[in-house]
């Protein structure tokens, strides 16, 4: 009768066996999970990188487009300017010549107004002189100095009565002050003629007033504020050798340039 032995080698053997195959298993599971796992990773990678080249073409897309509509806007920008500058320089011919003909109007007004009231100031002062360069004394007598200014000038009879004469500043006034002297005519007549007289000798001192110097004595016409102010400034280009000539005549100034 046979009977079945197994010996303590072959029990190890088994054992070692069993262990090798389980081992043998393991490492194809953990094989298997690994390469499972590459593949999931490789996977999403390249969805990844799918995306990102769909994003950077659709942006790409979108400032072609972007650029492309700033591109028609500028352009019809321009195009509107364009007509709008050639609106303005039509428009700018057109009136241009409209403009310097009512510059020129208003240019012809204005020297009338002026004229006008340069006429309407002497108006006003039609019968009056004015007598510069005479100083003042305490007892004076303006109608007696009248009537040898008259003499000096050999003046027609009787037109020292025709007239009156004053200072024209009186207080604070010191003995040796020069102030003005006016005159007035009772007729205009008569002053253009006194004033004609004066302009042809001009040969008046203080010495043929009474008064012991070579002075000579101003007679001009009294001009108002405006025209005052036309002969400073005439004076002041005479001065300078702007002008040869400054004289009134009838309260308006003329001059003469060289």
């Amino acid at each position: 009768m046979a009977t079945n032995t197994t010996t303590v080698d072959d029990k190890n053997n088994n054992k070692q066996f069993l262990q090798s195959s389980y081992v043998q298993g393991c490492q194809s599971s953990i094989d298997g999970i690994i390469w499972e796992n590459s593949m999931t990773l490789d996977i999403a990678v390249r969805m990844l990188m799918m995306q990102f080249t769909e994003m950077k073409l659709m942006l790409e897309t979108f400032r072609n487009d972007f650029n492309r509509k700033i591109d028609t806007i500028k352009s019809e920008l321009q195009g509107k300017v364009s007509v709008l500058q050639s609106d303005i320089t039509t428009l700018e011919t057109e009136y241009e010549g409209k403009f310097v003909n009512q510059d020129a109007t208003l240019g012809q007004i204005n020297h009338r107004v002026n004229h006008l009231y340069l006429n309407m100031g002497a108006l006003e002062n039609q019968k009056e002189l004015i007598i510069s360069g005479v100083p003042f004394v305490s007892d004076e007598d303006p109608d007696a100095l009248f009537v040898m200014i008259c003499r000096q000038l050999e003046c027609s009879e009787g037109e020292e009565l025709l007239s009156s004469t004053r200072r024209i500043y009186v207080n604070g006034l010191k003995n040796g002050d020069i102030s003005l002297l006016l005159m007035e005519f009772a007729l205009k007549t008569t002053r253009d003629r006194f004033y004609s007289t004066y302009l042809r000798r001009r040969d008046l001192k203080l010495r043929h007033l009474g008064m012991p110097s070579d002075r000579r004595v101003f007679i001009n016409e009294n001009l108002n504020a405006g025209a005052r102010e036309v002969k400073k400034a005439a004076l002041l280009l005479k001065k300078v050798d702007k002008l040869t000539s400054v004289f009134t005549k009838g309260g308006i100034v003329y001059v003469k340039r060289r």
